[in-house]
């Protein structure tokens, strides 16, 4: 969930609750989540030199000057994003399932691989 995502839901759970009778709670409400949207407008607005916009984004200055030819700063809203790998905390996206250590073909000693296997003389028949 992203903070403008939290903003949102903040929005619907107000209109619950004054239809509820929560006028107060909803009036906090309210103002809580119009104070983070200013706060996330200003974030997004802020100017950023090329050297703190690449700190921020994983890309180098020089990228970012490619990117933004001839200006001196950058907004950092206007920021490319770096694609972003799903994490352990989301199951249905875990990239590693489908790889073939996790499914026993690896080959290696995690999977059931087609490589054989020397035997030592304690495995061997008599």
């Amino acid at each position: 969930m992203t903070l403008a995502d939290l903003v949102a839901r903040w929005r619907a759970e107000t209109e619950l609750l004054r239809r509820r009778g929560a006028g107060v709670q909803a009036d906090v409400l309210a103002a809580c989540a119009e104070e983070l949207e200013v706060a996330l407008r200003e974030w997004e607005l802020e100017q950023l030199t090329p050297v703190a916009a690449a700190a921020e984004t994983g890309f180098t200055a020089s990228a970012i000057r490619k990117t933004f030819p001839g200006q001196r700063l950058i907004r950092r809203g206007d920021l490319p994003k770096k694609a972003r790998h799903p994490g352990p905390a989301d199951p249905e996206r875990d990239h590693r399932k489908g790889s073939r250590v996790a499914q026993g073909a690896g080959g290696g000693q995690l999977g059931g691989g087609s490589r054989s296997r020397r035997s030592t003389p304690s495995e061997e028949e008599p």
